[in-house]
């Protein structure tokens, strides 16, 4: 121990492996402390900065380690409950996942809080009440429970080629799923008005969906079957393999295949449920070359459903 330089810098060596607590003390600020643990020939640098506030860094995946974009995480001091209202949530501490399903938090103060998970009025995961303190842990992945993953493998008849599966839902199931996903900005969750922009949209086929715009009015892009609509659609990959993240359970879906002037369908659909990781094998024929009118047929799929295994991740809160 003893006083730093004026630069803030201090340098330890030779100490023998086991565990080891820093501490740092400043008049004016909250002691900082930590408990490292050292092994042989390891070298360790820590990063202290002396503030009031805590800043808490996270990140919320499913059970396959799949990122969970948009969604909400709050953290709740003694006393405080799990939105339920949008007036509720405007006195609350929170934040929304980035793409890579990343937050970042700055606690006021240290003391009890613990992290929960969901959109206002439906909490999905809640963790236990910790002391937070400075030094102590300061990252955490949430793990969500009740995720989807469906893998499609694409068997060529020829050499690969560039290729764009979709995932179809019936209509009615992607209106109502998409009023529900509607409120990751407080501002709309009581928006009376938006079942009825959604439904309009469906019929003037413009519902922007997934990572892509499609147009649902093209003869080449739209499903077969009226009452079925493109719900989800991404690029294969060279390999064949391509991943559907976050499908919602209890739905009924259908798989289409997309190259240039030609669709494939699945004629049989599937349902999900919740921790399911579903692998859909396709075979694709070669193509039959330009033609002036587009060519629909049967897409052939076998289906193999599978649970999160020990490589997994365990619902929860897990502090790093």
């Amino acid at each position: 121990g003893g006083t730093l330089a004026g630069e803030g810098h201090e340098e330890w060596s030779a100490l023998a492996p086991g565990a080891y607590t820093v501490a740092v003390t400043h008049a004016g600020y909250p002691d900082w402390t930590r408990t490292i643990e050292l092994e042989g020939e390891q070298r360790s640098r820590l990063y202290v900065q002396l503030r009031e506030e805590i800043e808490l860094r996270g990140q919320v995946v499913d059970r396959f380690g799949a990122p969970i974009p948009g969604q909400q995480v709050w953290c709740l001091a003694a006393g405080q409950t799990h939105p339920f209202n949008v007036e509720g949530a405007r006195h609350l501490l929170g934040a929304v996942a980035d793409r890579e399903g990343r937050v970042k938090l700055t606690l006021p103060n240290g003391g009890e809080w613990r992290i929960s998970i969901g959109r206002v009025a439906k909490q999905e995961l809640v963790g236990q009440r910790r002391t937070m303190a400075h030094g102590g842990p300061d990252r955490f992945i949430a793990v969500v429970g009740g995720a989807t993953r469906l893998n499609l493998e694409v068997q060529f008849a020829s050499d690969p080629e560039p290729l764009t599966a979709i995932v179809l839902q019936r209509r009615e199931d992607a209106v109502a799923d998409r009023g529900d996903e509607g409120g990751t900005s407080l501002k709309d969750v009581d928006d009376p008005a938006r079942q009825e922009r959604l439904e309009k949209a469906f019929s003037r086929g413009d519902l922007e969906v997934g990572p892509n715009r499609i147009d649902l009015g093209d003869p080449g892009a739209g499903p077969t079957l009226p009452d079925w609509v493109n719900r989800m659609s991404r690029s294969v990959g060279n390999d064949g393999r391509v991943s559907f993240e976050h499908l919602l359970s209890g739905r009924e879906y259908r798989l289409g295949v997309v190259r240039s002037g030609e669709r494939y369908e699945s004629q049989t659909s599937f349902v999900l449920t919740p921790d399911e990781l579903l692998t859909v094998r396709a075979r694709v024929p070669a193509s039959l070359g330009p033609s002036d009118e587009p060519l629909v047929a049967p897409l052939h799929i076998s289906l193999q459903h599978g649970k999160p295994g020990e490589q997994d991740l365990e619902p929860g809160i897990h502090w790093q």
